[in-house]
């Protein structure tokens, strides 16, 4: 409950903008295991992150590194990827990450377009119908 508390709180701080707003509640809540450092797998997965993190631009979470909750878990998932023996194609990751950040900026001026429609302020719930 404390963790959820604790992602929550972000929510409110109208001070945050968007990405600090999401990097924020994402840093609160809790990840999956780590990857096991042992292991090979690892240390391939942790050589061909940096790649997909510079194309797309994903400086902050490349210079945190395993600071990072997003660079601990692409580390941990292309290693489970290589593991059980599937092909961890990197250039093939990255084009399907850049295609998901199309659709999401896409998805996010439609909700603020709507929000500004309806006399709400954008990325926030508001109770009650929306004003006529």
């Amino acid at each position: 409950m404390a963790t959820a508390r604790e992602g929550l709180a972000h929510v409110d701080d109208e001070s945050l903008g968007s990405t600090i707003l999401l990097g924020a509640a994402l840093w609160a809540l809790p990840h999956g295991h780590a990857p096991d450092e042992e292991a090979p797998e690892t240390a391939t997965a942790r050589a061909q992150v940096p790649t997909p993190l510079t194309e797309l631009g994903w400086s902050t979470t490349l210079e945190l590194g395993e600071l990072s909750p997003v660079y601990r878990s692409l580390v941990a998932s292309a290693a489970t990827l290589v593991r059980l023996g599937h092909p961890c194609d990197i250039g093939y990751l990255t084009r399907q990450a850049r295609s998901t950040e199309r659709a999401t900026v896409r998805r996010l001026a439609q909700s603020e377009e709507s929000a500004r429609r309806y006399g709400l302020r954008p990325g926030r719930q508001q109770e009650g119908p929306p004003p006529r």
